[in-house]
């Protein structure tokens, strides 16, 4: 996991391979300045599983629009759709095979 904060944030994350909380704090920070990008790695898990994400922001100041403090994104982990195609041992020897064979008869003519 990790985060690119704007600057002037220090950001803690949870360790390699863990689940947590990441935490972002700055001294003071204007209305709408501020974009993180949050990237994670998704292990084997199985497809389906569900991964939330749930942004917050508080302040020693009263905030004047409290019900914009916080925001969820939900994703879905799917199937790797642009996996690198493979052959099994035999199709890789009939391959090689068909290569040789094909080279042998563009050096004869």
């Amino acid at each position: 996991m990790s985060v690119t904060a704007p600057a002037g944030f220090t950001c803690t994350t949870p360790a390699v391979g863990a689940t947590g909380t990441v935490t972002c704090t700055s001294a003071s920070m204007a209305p709408g300045t501020a974009a993180f990008l949050l990237r994670v790695a998704v292990g084997n898990g199985p497809l389906g599983t569900t991964i939330s994400n749930t942004a917050s922001v508080t302040a020693t100041t009263t905030d004047p629009d409290g019900a914009d403090t916080s925001s969820s994104a939900v994703v879905i982990v799917a199937a790797d759709t642009a996996g690198i195609p493979s052959l099994s041992e035999w199709g890789l020897f009939a391959l090689m095979a068909s290569l040789l064979a094909f080279g042998a008869l563009r050096l004869k003519g």
